[in-house]
């Protein structure tokens, strides 16, 4: 009974099975759909005021400039900035974790209730079984925000979503058209 427990479990996380359920998804295409919808949408909500972001990026700059000015953006400054922005990615990730692990929660109930014929044995599995799952959230947290921490810890500059705008060709053409980047990538 507990194997078969196993057993129905992984059928519905994994999405396999004998019979399809075409009234509800199942705990696998739940999730699914909490990584591939609820979360993107998570990461739009963060508040993004563009007024607000130019002004801070130029007090960035004239803050590392100090007394001297510059020709070139600051790194730091550029750092400082995206910093900002990545730290707001932690609370999206770990209420997508709380979610997560809510229909986890819920799928283990949902496969227990065929051990209803056996009530301290349902509970047992229950209660074992959703420990796992909480102490697993726990370590979940702790390696998105040390992965957020890495993230933060080192910023790639010379990643080419950056190169591109390094390696911009500054001269007009001929025609008048904008200046085309050097990289393929932005070629037009």
């Amino acid at each position: 009974m507990v194997q078969q427990f196993g057993v129905d479990f992984e059928k519905c996380i994994e999405g396999s099975g004998d019979q399809v359920d075409t009234n509800e998804l199942s705990g696998g295409a739940k999730i699914n759909r909490l990584f591939h919808e609820r979360f993107p949408f998570e990461l739009v909500k963060i508040v993004f005021d563009e007024k607000e972001l130019r002004r801070e990026i130029s007090h960035a700059i004239k803050n590392v400039h100090g007394v001297r000015t510059g020709l070139f953006t600051p790194d730091l400054a550029f750092e400082v900035i995206v910093k900002k922005q990545i730290v707001k990615l932690k609370t999206p990730c770990l209420k997508c974790i709380d979610l997560v692990i809510q229909e986890l929660i819920n799928t283990v109930r949902q496969c227990t209730n065929k051990l209803n014929s056996y009530p301290r044995l349902r509970e047992e599995t229950e209660r074992i079984v959703t420990t796992h799952v909480r102490e697993r959230e726990g370590k979940t947290k702790d390696q998105v925000l040390l992965l957020i921490d890495i993230e933060l810890s080192y910023i790639n500059t010379n990643h080419e979503d950056f190169i591109g705008f390094a390696n911009l060709d500054y001269r007009r053409l001929d025609d008048g058209s904008p200046p085309v980047f050097s990289s393929n990538r932005w070629a037009n």
